[in-house]
């Protein structure tokens, strides 16, 4: 299953998201989008968002995260192919820790998309 929105994404506070588009907003909300990093655009999506009103920075940290997420997805299936390609990850003399990066990888990427490892 890889059939995510495809990135970039954004986050934005909801005062951001709330001036943007002229809506009423929750307090400590931050919205992740893809498109257009405008809500009137007509190709603005909202993705997700998140809110806890007791820990707004907590709450920034996650939509930062989140809005990240195919960014990091894209990198790190580039990293691990990139060193499953240049070296034998089932040779017996291949360092053990590049074997356990490129499995740790793997599993993080079959997480992400619902796909085996």
């Amino acid at each position: 299953m890889n059939n995510h929105t495809p990135g970039p994404w954004h986050a934005a506070t909801a005062d951001e998201w709330r001036s943007a588009s002229g809506e009423h907003a929750q307090w400590g909300r931050f919205d992740i989008s893809a498109g257009s990093n405008d809500p009137s655009a007509e190709n603005y999506y909202r993705i997700a968002s998140v809110s806890n009103v007791n820990n707004s920075d907590q709450n920034q940290a996650n939509a930062k995260l989140i809005g990240a997420a195919p960014d990091l997805l894209l990198a790190l299936r580039e990293i691990a192919d990139d060193y499953a390609d240049r070296f034998d990850m089932d040779s017996p003399s291949t360092n053990p820790g590049m074997k356990y990066v490129v499995q740790q990888a793997r599993d993080a990427i079959a997480k992400a998309t619902g796909c085996a490892a």
